[in-house]
């Protein structure tokens, strides 16, 4: 609160207690910033469909303290083709579900993001108000998209060298990283 930090809001216990934070320690007079995640099929952490008809009221009634500036979801395999119909039917989840929100807090503004790396290049129908580039600045290999034109990679594919040992690619780097 003190540094203007961000959350990620992904429980009601979370939101609870921020809310209370927030109310003890907001000196500022004006309502913090959140940011609200769904689990769309993922399984690690956010609100589901299920619990927006709670979520709703709770923000409404504490929108003094706390304003939903984005929703969010992450995306658990866009770079397999073979998992492709659940990819988009994350998607479909993700949109309903910001829908919801928004229309139950009346505001359209709520910034909706769920595209990580593999999903800005194999989902780009799904780019909302932001994507999440990640892991994708670092690698030359875009996790099932093998087959990109160049005019299609940007900074995808800014240097080898630089890829963390072991994470997806075996290949230790020169400089150590």
């Amino acid at each position: 609160i003190k540094y203007d930090l961000e959350p990620d809001i992904y429980s009601f216990r979370i939101l609870r207690a921020f809310t209370e934070t927030v109310a003890l320690f907001n000196m500022k007079g004006k309502a913090h910033p959140i940011h609200v995640e769904f689990d769309t099929g993922m399984h690690r952490l956010g609100f589901t469909g299920s619990d927006i008809d709670d979520l709703v009221p709770f923000l409404r009634q504490n929108e003094k303290l706390i304003q939903v500036q984005s929703t969010f979801s992450h995306l658990a395999c866009a770079d397999d083709a073979s998992m492709d119909d659940f990819t988009q039917s994350q998607i479909n989840r993700f949109q309903k579900w910001s829908s919801a929100l928004k229309l139950g807090l009346g505001n359209e503004h709520i910034m909706c993001h769920i595209l990580n790396s593999a999903g800005i290049i194999r989902f780009n129908q799904a780019q909302m108000d932001m994507v999440r580039l990640g892991i994708g600045l670092y690698f030359d290999y875009a996790y099932g998209c093998k087959n990109l034109k160049k005019d299609q990679m940007g900074l995808m594919f800014i240097n080898r060298r630089r890829q963390p040992e072991g994470f997806r690619n075996p290949v230790k780097s020169q400089f150590g990283v």
